[in-house]
């Protein structure tokens, strides 16, 4: 039996992630999964996500196998969470990933019960709300993105047919939330892309009311351009206004320009310009005498 060394995961990959026959496949789980808090980027990312992935997709595991490496998966979403700014990021960001996966695979054939639906979804969120390592890349370490990777898994969780109303507006008010709070870090890796793609996953299910996703976006803009207040003049309140205005231009295009658009897009970007302009300091022209009424359900 070949070691696991990384020279047994470059021929892994090389060919094509073949799962190995004289290889048992839990040994080789359990040495992915433990890899996703190695410092080692290719181990983390090139070995031990692309691998999981792959064979997830391919039907390599079991429904069982699958619902038990998500098990395994909660509890690491928040390890060392009440200490940001240390390599514990790793292990909680890739963690979050890997269940993406694994609510991607169960939205194309379920393997999860409703209650564990839910339940992967409120240790999802409660990860989010309480993750303050918001870094991106980092030199030599390669991709934490525990933001993105959260994104990630709201939006997979949102396509699921089974999370109805009440979770895909904790979703979005998670997300509101996230950005909305003064902040040291400026995000500057796609998280708004990978945050308004989450939005929009909740967005293509048409379930939520014009009213509900009116108050949202008032929750996004509450404060305003508030330099006067000391808001947007302290570092940690300009960073948050930035954070904002970048995730609902980026919502603005993707509901513009964006693959598989919902129902009534237009109508939506319409909103979300809204809310721009409630955040704007004086460089949009002012809205025309007569608005397209988007007062009914999105």
């Amino acid at each position: 039996m070949t070691a696991l060394d990384a020279a047994f995961w470059r021929m892994l990959r090389a060919t094509d992630f073949a799962v190995p026959a004289d290889h048992d496949l839990g040994v080789l789980t359990e040495a992915l999964l433990g890899y996703l808090s190695a410092l080692d980027p290719e181990l983390r990312d090139s070995v031990a996500y692309e691998t999981l992935g792959t064979w997830m997709s391919r039907g390599v595991y079991s429904p069982e196998q699958l619902r038990a490496m998500g098990r395994r998966l909660l509890p690491r979403l928040t390890a060392g969470i009440e200490t940001p700014g240390t390599d514990a990021v790793f292990e909680r960001a890739f963690s979050l990933l890997v269940l993406a996966e694994l609510l991607h695979n169960d939205n194309k054939t379920p393997f999860l019960t409703a209650a564990e639906l839910r339940d992967w979804l409120a240790a999802g969120l409660d990860a989010f709300a309480r993750e303050r390592d918001l870094r991106g890349y980092l030199p030599d370490l390669g991709w934490a993105h525990a933001t993105a990777h959260a994104a990630d898994l709201l939006g997979a969780a949102a396509r699921s047919p089974r999370v109805g109303v009440a979770e895909l507006e904790r979703i979005l008010s998670a997300i509101a939330a996230k950005l909305t709070e003064s902040t040291a870090h400026v995000f500057i890796h796609l998280e708004d892309e990978r945050l308004a793609a989450a939005a929009l996953s909740v967005l293509r299910r048409k379930l939520l009311e014009g009213a509900i996703l009116d108050d949202w976006l008032a929750s996004l803009t509450a404060r305003g351009y508030a330099f006067e207040s000391g808001w947007f003049a302290a570092e940690a309140g300009a960073n948050a206004l930035h954070n904002t205005r970048s995730f609902l231009r980026s919502l603005y295009f993707q509901l513009r320009l964006g693959r598989d658009l919902p129902l009534g897009a237009a109508a939506l970007a319409v909103r979300v310009e809204n809310a721009l302009r409630a955040l704007d300091s004086g460089f949009y022209a002012p809205l025309p005498s007569t608005v397209s009424d988007t007062s009914s359900t999105a």
